[in-house]
């Protein structure tokens, strides 16, 4: 009787062991495969990232208004935009590089393959006026007027939002006399070309540090729209048209949106000075990634040499 007694306790123990071993390898397999699908999403996240990497890159080496023209859509309504799809039911973004000479497949990559029913999306539109521009500090964002006729109604609507509260701007202006539609001359920087803003609150720079001499920077509250007349210009310079407006974030990375004219549907204004939107997107195994940016409609260049210092000790 004693052994039966030992022998069912042993039973009972063995029993007990064996649920919480299979709890545990439940638990285990649990976690392995749930370890596992995240590595597959992250992988697949990774992937739809770098096509749409790869589409934007592929793009941004032709000049804005070629993608345009090549998207074949004519016209082409800025606000709405155009979308392009390439899926294993049609290559349409391949087909788009094609028309640009752009001799290359997007399932080359050898990843994120659309014959495995993944996806990819093209956007193309006029970016909203809300959209800041980022620029990093020390660089600068440019818009080419080169000595164009506008009327009083057209306007530069330039608003700068603040990437980093204690940043800084420089608004300079360059102007140059035409003759037949290029340059002959450029007009000496003077000091009454160029603006230096910071951003406040009050009625004192945020960043007191790197502003030391405030009485030579305008205070800027972030959004505010700068309203410039692009031509005539002011100042006036005798026999010099307006040629470039610049603006240098100082201190930190800044935002900027703009509208030209006082109507923003103002096509006759804004007709080659837009700020188009590219927006490329993947969907890889289920997975959606997308990447965007903002390309000048207008192409312009740094200067070689930028020769205004600023080291917020003195006067500018």
């Amino acid at each position: 009787m004693r052994n039966g007694k030992y022998s069912a306790q042993a039973l009972a123990i063995a029993m007990v062991v064996l649920v919480i071993s299979s709890i545990i390898a439940i638990s285990v397999y649990s976690r392995i495969l749930k370890d596992k699908g995240l590595s597959l999403e992250e992988r697949a996240s990774a992937e739809a990232l770098e096509i749409s990497d790869l589409i934007l890159n592929k793009l941004t080496l032709y000049p804005i208004n070629d993608v345009i023209t090549a998207l074949e859509a004519d016209p082409f309504d800025y606000a709405v935009g155009s979308q392009v799809k390439e899926s294993k039911d049609g290559k349409n973004i391949t087909a788009l590089f094609s028309r640009l000479e752009i001799n290359y497949n997007l399932d080359d990559a050898g990843f994120c393959k659309t014959e495995d029913g993944n996806e990819y999306i093209l956007t193309v539109k006029e970016a909203d006026a809300n959209t800041p521009y980022e620029i990093r500090a020390g660089q600068v964002w440019a818009l080419p007027v080169d000595g164009k006729n506008f009327d009083s109604e057209c306007r530069l609507s330039l608003r700068v939002l603040k990437g980093d509260t204690n940043a800084g701007f420089l608004i300079t202006r360059s102007y140059a006399k035409y003759s037949a539609g290029k340059v002959t001359e450029y007009k000496e920087y003077d000091y009454d070309d160029a603006e230096a803003y910071c951003f406040a609150d009050n009625s004192a720079c945020n960043n007191t540090d790197l502003f030391k001499d405030q009485d030579s920077w305008v205070k800027y509250v972030s959004g505010s729209v700068l309203t410039t007349v692009l031509d005539p210009a002011t100042p006036v310079y005798t026999g010099y048209r307006l040629s470039e407006i610049r603006v240098k974030a100082i201190g930190g990375n800044i935002g900027i949106a703009y509208t030209m004219g006082t109507d923003s549907n103002n096509n006759a204004c804004i007709d080659g000075y837009r700020m188009i939107q590219l927006r490329a997107a993947a969907y890889c195994n289920n997975v959606y990634r997308g990447k965007e940016i903002l390309v000048p409609e207008k192409k312009w260049s740094n200067a070689l040499f930028d020769y205004v210092l600023l080291n917020g000790e003195g006067s500018l």
